[in-house]
Protein backbone atom coordinates (compact mmCIF):
# COMPACT_ATOMS: atom_id res chain seq x y z
CA UNK A 1 0.00 0.00 0.00
CA UNK A 2 0.84 3.59 -0.75
CA UNK A 3 -0.42 7.04 0.43
CA UNK A 4 -0.76 10.81 -1.20
CA UNK A 5 -0.45 13.25 1.04
CA UNK A 6 1.39 15.65 -1.07
CA UNK A 7 -2.07 17.11 -2.05
CA UNK A 8 -5.45 15.58 -1.24
CA UNK A 9 -4.88 12.29 0.67
CA UNK A 10 -5.63 9.04 -1.03
CA UNK A 11 -4.22 5.57 -0.95
CA UNK A 12 -3.76 2.60 -3.53
CA UNK A 13 -4.12 -0.73 -2.22
CA UNK A 14 -3.94 -2.46 -5.66
CA UNK A 15 -3.63 -0.90 -9.00
CA UNK A 16 -4.89 2.31 -8.81
CA UNK A 17 -5.21 5.78 -6.07
CA UNK A 18 -8.53 6.60 -4.79
CA UNK A 19 -9.14 9.04 -1.75
CA UNK A 20 -11.03 8.00 2.01
CA UNK A 21 -14.44 9.54 1.44
CA UNK A 22 -14.85 9.72 5.02
CA UNK A 23 -13.92 13.05 6.27
CA UNK A 24 -13.18 11.84 9.97
CA UNK A 25 -11.06 8.70 8.62
CA UNK A 26 -9.17 10.80 6.35
CA UNK A 27 -8.14 12.78 9.29
CA UNK A 28 -7.37 9.97 11.12
CA UNK A 29 -5.34 8.32 8.56
CA UNK A 30 -3.59 11.43 8.23
CA UNK A 31 -2.86 11.49 11.72
CA UNK A 32 -1.07 8.02 11.81
CA UNK A 33 0.82 8.64 8.40
CA UNK A 34 2.29 12.02 10.27
CA UNK A 35 3.11 10.02 12.91
CA UNK A 36 4.31 7.04 11.44
CA UNK A 37 5.80 4.24 13.88
CA UNK A 38 4.69 6.48 16.83
CA UNK A 39 1.69 5.51 19.13
CA UNK A 40 -0.36 8.90 19.15
CA UNK A 41 -2.65 8.32 22.33
CA UNK A 42 -6.54 8.61 22.37
CA UNK A 43 -6.37 11.53 23.81
CA UNK A 44 -4.48 13.22 21.41
CA UNK A 45 -6.77 12.02 18.25
CA UNK A 46 -9.60 12.76 20.02
CA UNK A 47 -8.52 16.44 20.30
CA UNK A 48 -7.20 16.84 16.46
CA UNK A 49 -10.57 14.94 15.44
CA UNK A 50 -12.76 17.43 17.30
CA UNK A 51 -10.64 20.81 18.13
CA UNK A 52 -13.54 21.89 19.91
CA UNK A 53 -16.46 20.20 21.86
CA UNK A 54 -15.58 16.15 21.41
CA UNK A 55 -18.58 14.34 21.48
CA UNK A 56 -19.25 12.10 24.62
CA UNK A 57 -18.93 9.12 22.13
CA UNK A 58 -15.52 10.12 20.79
CA UNK A 59 -13.77 6.79 22.27
CA UNK A 60 -16.17 5.10 20.98
CA UNK A 61 -15.83 6.86 17.05
CA UNK A 62 -12.19 6.63 16.92
CA UNK A 63 -12.10 2.90 17.48
CA UNK A 64 -14.79 2.70 14.71
CA UNK A 65 -12.81 5.13 12.59
CA UNK A 66 -9.89 2.74 13.28
CA UNK A 67 -11.73 -0.39 12.31
CA UNK A 68 -13.35 1.30 9.44
CA UNK A 69 -9.47 2.07 8.27
CA UNK A 70 -7.97 -1.20 8.73
CA UNK A 71 -11.07 -2.42 6.66
CA UNK A 72 -10.33 -0.36 3.78
CA UNK A 73 -6.08 -1.46 4.22
CA UNK A 74 -7.28 -4.90 4.38
CA UNK A 75 -5.40 -5.26 7.64
CA UNK A 76 -7.83 -7.76 9.09
CA UNK A 77 -5.20 -8.80 11.58
CA UNK A 78 -4.56 -5.69 12.81
CA UNK A 79 -1.06 -5.68 12.27
CA UNK A 80 -0.71 -2.04 10.27
CA UNK A 81 -2.59 0.06 12.77
CA UNK A 82 -1.80 -1.55 15.88
CA UNK A 83 -2.84 -0.85 19.38
CA UNK A 84 -0.04 0.10 22.01
CA UNK A 85 -1.53 2.02 25.24
CA UNK A 86 -2.25 4.50 25.54
CA UNK A 87 -3.22 5.11 21.55
CA UNK A 88 -2.34 3.57 18.24
CA UNK A 89 0.75 3.22 15.72
CA UNK A 90 0.78 2.99 11.99
CA UNK A 91 3.54 0.04 11.14
CA UNK A 92 4.79 0.70 8.06
CA UNK A 93 8.42 0.63 6.53
CA UNK A 94 9.83 4.34 5.22
CA UNK A 95 9.18 5.62 1.83
CA UNK A 96 5.30 4.41 1.20
CA UNK A 97 4.09 8.06 1.56
CA UNK A 98 4.81 10.46 -1.25
CA UNK A 99 5.65 13.16 1.71
CA UNK A 100 8.46 10.68 3.03
CA UNK A 101 9.98 10.52 -0.79
CA UNK A 102 9.67 14.00 -1.86
CA UNK A 103 11.62 14.62 1.82
CA UNK A 104 14.33 11.95 1.17
CA UNK A 105 14.39 13.36 -2.83
CA UNK A 106 15.03 16.97 -1.40
CA UNK A 107 17.76 15.50 0.83
CA UNK A 108 19.36 13.63 -2.31
CA UNK A 109 19.04 16.45 -4.62
CA UNK A 110 20.87 18.83 -1.50
CA UNK A 111 23.51 16.58 -1.45
CA UNK A 112 24.16 16.38 -5.31
CA UNK A 113 24.23 19.54 -5.74
CA UNK A 114 26.81 19.73 -3.15
CA UNK A 115 29.09 17.70 -4.12
CA UNK A 116 29.38 19.28 -7.55
CA UNK A 117 26.76 17.40 -9.52
CA UNK A 118 24.37 19.86 -10.74
CA UNK A 119 23.03 17.82 -13.68
CA UNK A 120 22.23 15.10 -11.11
CA UNK A 121 20.83 17.65 -8.70
CA UNK A 122 18.07 18.74 -11.42
CA UNK A 123 17.02 15.34 -12.50
CA UNK A 124 16.61 14.30 -8.92
CA UNK A 125 14.83 18.26 -7.69
CA UNK A 126 12.84 17.93 -10.75
CA UNK A 127 11.66 14.02 -9.92
CA UNK A 128 11.14 14.73 -6.80
CA UNK A 129 8.77 17.93 -7.12
CA UNK A 130 6.38 16.41 -9.30
CA UNK A 131 4.96 14.60 -6.35
CA UNK A 132 3.01 17.34 -5.58
CA UNK A 133 -0.27 17.50 -6.66
CA UNK A 134 -1.60 20.80 -4.26
CA UNK A 135 -1.72 21.71 -1.17
CA UNK A 136 -0.63 19.24 1.20
CA UNK A 137 -3.16 17.75 3.09
CA UNK A 138 -5.11 19.90 1.12
CA UNK A 139 -8.84 18.32 2.07
CA UNK A 140 -8.00 18.19 5.97
CA UNK A 141 -8.68 20.82 8.34
CA UNK A 142 -5.68 23.38 8.81
CA UNK A 143 -5.33 22.76 12.68
CA UNK A 144 -3.15 20.97 15.12
CA UNK A 145 -0.91 18.43 13.43
CA UNK A 146 -2.08 18.86 9.94
CA UNK A 147 -1.78 22.37 10.53
CA UNK A 148 2.02 22.52 11.46
CA UNK A 149 2.79 19.37 8.77
CA UNK A 150 1.18 21.47 5.90
CA UNK A 151 3.60 24.04 6.89
CA UNK A 152 6.58 22.29 7.36
CA UNK A 153 6.40 20.74 3.72
CA UNK A 154 5.41 24.15 2.24
CA UNK A 155 8.76 25.45 3.33
CA UNK A 156 10.36 22.16 1.92
CA UNK A 157 8.71 22.66 -1.40
CA UNK A 158 9.99 26.23 -1.39
CA UNK A 159 13.57 25.05 -0.41
CA UNK A 160 12.73 22.65 -3.32
CA UNK A 161 11.91 25.39 -5.68
CA UNK A 162 15.27 27.45 -4.73
CA UNK A 163 17.47 24.33 -4.65
CA UNK A 164 16.89 23.55 -8.62
CA UNK A 165 16.96 26.65 -9.83
CA UNK A 166 20.45 27.09 -7.95
CA UNK A 167 21.59 23.86 -9.69
CA UNK A 168 20.62 25.13 -13.07
CA UNK A 169 21.95 28.07 -11.88
CA UNK A 170 25.17 26.23 -12.46
CA UNK A 171 24.40 24.90 -16.20
CA UNK A 172 22.44 27.56 -17.76
CA UNK A 173 22.34 31.03 -16.39
CA UNK A 174 21.22 32.71 -19.15
CA UNK A 175 18.42 31.12 -19.39
CA UNK A 176 17.56 31.33 -16.22
CA UNK A 177 17.15 35.39 -16.12
CA UNK A 178 14.01 35.81 -18.01
CA UNK A 179 12.21 33.32 -15.42
CA UNK A 180 14.07 34.31 -12.61
CA UNK A 181 13.00 38.32 -13.52
CA UNK A 182 9.10 37.28 -13.36
CA UNK A 183 9.88 35.42 -10.27
CA UNK A 184 11.47 38.15 -8.54
CA UNK A 185 9.27 41.03 -9.57
CA UNK A 186 6.36 38.72 -7.67
CA UNK A 187 8.31 37.69 -4.90
CA UNK A 188 9.72 39.76 -1.32
CA UNK A 189 11.84 37.02 -0.98
CA UNK A 190 15.63 38.32 -1.11
CA UNK A 191 17.41 34.67 -1.91
CA UNK A 192 14.63 34.75 -4.93
CA UNK A 193 16.78 38.65 -5.84
CA UNK A 194 20.10 36.96 -4.91
CA UNK A 195 19.19 34.14 -7.58
CA UNK A 196 18.87 36.83 -10.68
CA UNK A 197 21.73 38.68 -9.68
CA UNK A 198 24.01 35.47 -9.77
CA UNK A 199 22.31 34.59 -12.95
CA UNK A 200 22.78 38.14 -14.74
CA UNK A 201 26.51 38.05 -13.12
CA UNK A 202 26.93 34.75 -14.96
CA UNK A 203 25.06 35.73 -17.86
CA UNK A 204 28.12 38.48 -18.29
CA UNK A 205 25.52 41.10 -17.18
CA UNK A 206 27.13 42.51 -13.49
CA UNK A 207 25.89 45.81 -13.54
CA UNK A 208 22.36 44.43 -14.42
CA UNK A 209 23.24 42.37 -11.45
CA UNK A 210 24.32 45.47 -9.22
CA UNK A 211 21.10 47.32 -10.16
CA UNK A 212 18.85 44.56 -8.98
CA UNK A 213 20.88 45.25 -5.32
CA UNK A 214 20.03 49.04 -5.82
CA UNK A 215 16.32 48.83 -6.84
CA UNK A 216 16.06 46.32 -3.80
CA UNK A 217 17.45 47.63 -1.32
CA UNK A 218 15.52 51.65 -2.15
CA UNK A 219 12.74 49.24 -1.89
CA UNK A 220 13.52 47.26 1.39
CA UNK A 221 14.20 51.07 2.55
CA UNK A 222 11.28 52.62 1.45
CA UNK A 223 9.05 49.60 2.43
CA UNK A 224 10.55 48.44 5.68
CA UNK A 225 13.00 51.20 6.46
CA UNK A 226 15.93 48.26 6.66
CA UNK A 227 18.60 47.09 4.96
CA UNK A 228 19.42 43.83 2.99
CA UNK A 229 20.71 40.77 4.80
CA UNK A 230 24.31 39.82 4.98
CA UNK A 231 23.70 37.20 2.41
CA UNK A 232 22.57 39.99 -0.26
CA UNK A 233 25.48 42.17 1.14
CA UNK A 234 27.98 39.31 0.39
CA UNK A 235 26.79 38.31 -2.74
CA UNK A 236 27.18 42.07 -3.63
CA UNK A 237 30.19 42.56 -3.02
CA UNK A 238 31.36 39.39 -4.67
CA UNK A 239 29.87 40.33 -7.90
CA UNK A 240 31.48 43.98 -7.92
CA UNK A 241 35.01 42.01 -6.87
CA UNK A 242 34.58 39.39 -9.83
CA UNK A 243 34.35 36.56 -7.75
CA UNK A 244 32.67 33.93 -10.04
CA UNK A 245 33.43 30.92 -6.79
CA UNK A 246 30.29 30.23 -5.51
CA UNK A 247 28.15 32.07 -7.19
CA UNK A 248 26.47 29.10 -8.59
CA UNK A 249 25.34 27.87 -5.46
CA UNK A 250 24.90 30.81 -3.28
CA UNK A 251 26.39 32.28 -0.48
CA UNK A 252 23.91 31.34 2.32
Amino acid sequence: MHFRLLGPVELRTTDRWHPVAAAKQRHLLALLLLNRCRTVPVPVLIEELWPVDPPATARALVRNYVMRLRRLLGDDGATVITYRAPGYCLELPPGLSDAELFRAGLAAGRRALGEGDAATAVVRLRETLSLWRGTALADLPGEGMVGVARRELAARREAGDDLLIDARLAIEPASLVPELRALAADSPREYRWGQLMRALWLSGAPAEALGCYGRLRATMAQRYGAEPSPYLRELRDRIRAGERERLTTGVR
